[in-house]
């Protein structure tokens, strides 16, 4: 059954792409200000919490979102796309 659906458009790929670099950039970026630069270990610590924040979330919402590729499926289709998201992230 999965063989008959289309292959994740540019939108979608758009979507999970962005917010899944936010989550990956967050942590070197609050390593580094922390153990090289010396920086607020609490404010860096809060830095990387809304990174994460936005990233999932992110994510979560991407296949809701109404890109050319996903505007046609189901319901139930979108809700198959978020739980393989989070499987591959999580």
């Amino acid at each position: 059954m999965a063989a008959d659906r289309p292959a994740p458009t540019t939108g979608l790929k758009v979507a999970v792409g962005i917010p899944l670099a936010i989550l990956m950039a967050g942590f070197p970026i609050a390593m580094v200000n922390v153990f090289v630069l010396g920086g607020d270990r609490q404010l860096w610590a809060d830095f990387l919490a809304v990174t994460y924040l936005l990233g999932f979330y992110g994510m979560f919402i991407a296949p809701w979102l109404p890109t050319s590729g996903l505007s046609d499926r189901p319901w139930l289709e979108r809700l198959e796309v978020t739980v393989v998201i989070w499987f591959w992230c999580v």
